[in-house]
Order: structure tokens, then C-alpha cells, then sequence
């Protein structure tokens, strides 16, 4: 008998919200701004999800405010790349809507609404929320400990370190 090499296991997809998740209000005076740490974050987001923007933000903003943090090579010039996506989500309707449910998959969020909060229950994916604090200065940080934990429960690699694709 032959044994077959072991298809990689898929990343699991990362929904990603911008306002209170990447910005944040905090300092002096409390601004709304881009928090800590947000270039790395994304950085290893890349690393161990497939990451896609679930925002009211216009597809054009967020390649627009990934190029201004520039990731390393993770974002070549003038295009997407493979690693980020956008889930062209419209604000008038449920986030969770657009959220594929077969997928293995997380959501950092800075609050969800009951509806969607109903909907990620029916589904048995409540789980898959991470409630991030829109204010203060850590809310990456403890986002990326909490998705930690749960890829860890999940029996997923984390990946630190890596080279960053060549497009």
C-alpha cells in the first residue's frame, strides 16, 4: 500500500473589522487612531489565516490603508495580492451575512449585532467571535492571544516567522 503525502491543512479565515479593531480610540486626547502594533498583527494575521476585511470601509480604503502600513512585502504596490481579501459587505445589512459558515473561521469584531450574534449561535460559531474593545491601546494584542488560544484548541500550527511571498 502507498501511502499519500498529507494535503496541508487550509488556514482558517480571518474577518477582520477596521474602525475599533485596527483604530482605536486612546491616547492624549483621545483620538481615534491606528493602534500599536497594528502592522505586525496584520503581519502575522498573514501568517496563519487567510485574512478577509468584513468593514464598512470601501474595498479602495482598505488596500489604500494596508499599503500606507506597508507589510513587509506582504502587499505588493498597486494590487490586493493573494493576501488579503475583501468581503464586500454593505452596511445595511447583517455583517454575518457574508460570513461563509462551512468555513473555518474566526471574526474580530468591536461588537456584533443581536442579529448576528443569533445567527453565529444557530450556527454553533459563537466560539469563532472575538469581542475586541474599541478603546485603549491593547485590543490587538489581546485579540492575538485569544485567536492564539483558539487555533491552538483547533490543532492549527502557529506560524511567527516567515518570508513574505514574492508577487
Amino acid at each position: 500500500m502507498v501511502k499519500r503525502p498529507k494535503k496541508p491543512r487550509e488556514k482558517p479565515v480571518l474577518y477582520i473589522d477596521v474602525d475599533g479593531v485596527l483604530f482605536a480610540h486612546y491616547g492624549d486626547p483621545f483620538a481615534f487612531q491606528l493602534r500599536p502594533g497594528v502592522g505586525s498583527f496584520l503581519t502575522w494575521a498573514i501568517r496563519n489565516f487567510r485574512c478577509r476585511f468584513l468593514t464598512c470601509w470601501s474595498e479602495d480604503q482598505v488596500w489604500k490603508l494596508l499599503h500606507s502600513i506597508y507589510l513587509g512585502g506582504y502587499v505588493p504596490q498597486g494590487q490586493p495580492g493573494p493576501t488579503f481579501e475583501y468581503a464586500n459587505w454593505k452596511p445595511t445589512g447583517q455583517k454575518s451575512g457574508v460570513v461563509k459558515r462551512h468555513e473555518t473561521f474566526f471574526w474580530i469584531e468591536d461588537g456584533v449585532s443581536r442579529e448576528d450574534e443569533a445567527l453565529l449561535k444557530s450556527w454553533g460559531k459563537w466560539n469563532c467571535y472575538i469581542p475586541v474593545n474599541p478603546s485603549g491601546e491593547d485590543g490587538l494584542a489581546e485579540a492575538k492571544k485569544a485567536l492564539e488560544r483558539r487555533l491552538t484548541d483547533r490543532k492549527f500550527k502557529i506560524i511567527e516567522e516567515d518570508k513574505p511571498p514574492l508577487f
